[in-house]
């Protein structure tokens, strides 16, 4: 699934997302398994993307648009048990800055896969 990804820039959501739509803005709920959040959100310049591996294990962490196009991949790599913090600064994968919208943050790791939502504001 990783090279599809890679290869063709976008990918089939497995996921399920929670989200509240009230009149001051879009609340999106945390994921349990690796505790996947983003901080702030919505944000204006950049968000801290947050996860914790019980496990050493390869992890890839993407930003797509709402059409299901990767907007960058943040980390594509091993890494060892423990918290992480990724920070998104808002660019698409060539430095362009990317839209306001809402964008959906993945994460596959530890044969698991997590979505969460992140509304940019510009």
């Amino acid at each position: 699934m990783f090279e599809f990804e890679r290869l063709y820039g976008w990918a089939l959501a497995e996921d399920t997302i929670s989200f509240t739509v009230t009149q001051t803005g879009i609340t999106f709920e945390p994921s349990t398994r690796l505790s996947l959040q983003v901080c702030p959100n919505p944000f204006h310049f950049s968000a801290s993307i947050s996860f914790d591996l019980s496990e050493p294990e390869w992890t890839l962490v993407t930003l797509y648009d709402l059409s299901g196009r990767i907007v960058t991949t943040l980390e594509n790599s091993e890494l060892e048990s423990g918290q992480y913090s990724i920070i998104w600064d808002g660019r698409r994968e060539n430095g362009e800055p990317a839209s306001a919208g809402i964008y959906l943050c993945r994460i596959q790791s530890c044969g698991i896969s997590e979505t969460i939502g992140l509304c940019l504001l510009r």
